[in-house]
């Protein structure tokens, strides 16, 4: 075998090698991420608690507390914002129900969905 075609063997190797190096952390983050999805977590606060505070505020607190599925949910009803100002909290809802209470169980790949005040 010459220099050139053990060149490319190393090479070859190399690619396998990174490839399935590669391969395998993806695989391992997926299965952590699984994991951690199936991982159940307290909210902080009842659902009435949230209310009137600011969305992006609610949203870092409970990522903070483990939630990994919120969304932001814009309720286009302000014309002025005085009286109540834009990104203020409406409901917050997980899996649905916006009655839940502080310290309350939930996979932390729950839905949650923060509906808030915005202008029109």
């Amino acid at each position: 075998m010459g220099l050139l075609d053990k060149m490319i063997d190393t090479a070859a190797k190399k690619v396998l090698i990174d490839a399935a190096g590669e391969a395998i952390s993806k695989t391992a983050g997926a299965v952590m991420e699984h994991q951690s999805a199936r991982a159940s977590v307290k909210v902080p606060q009842s659902a009435d608690d949230y209310t009137g505070r600011n969305c992006e505020e609610v949203k870092e607190e409970l990522q903070a507390h483990g939630f990994v599925n919120i969304a932001l949910l814009a309720k286009k009803d302000l014309i002025k914002g005085w009286l109540t100002k834009p990104g203020a909290v409406e409901e917050v809802s997980i899996t649905g129900k916006t009655n839940f209470r502080k310290g309350q169980k939930y996979p932390a790949d729950a839905r949650a969905v923060i509906t808030y005040h915005d202008f029109r």
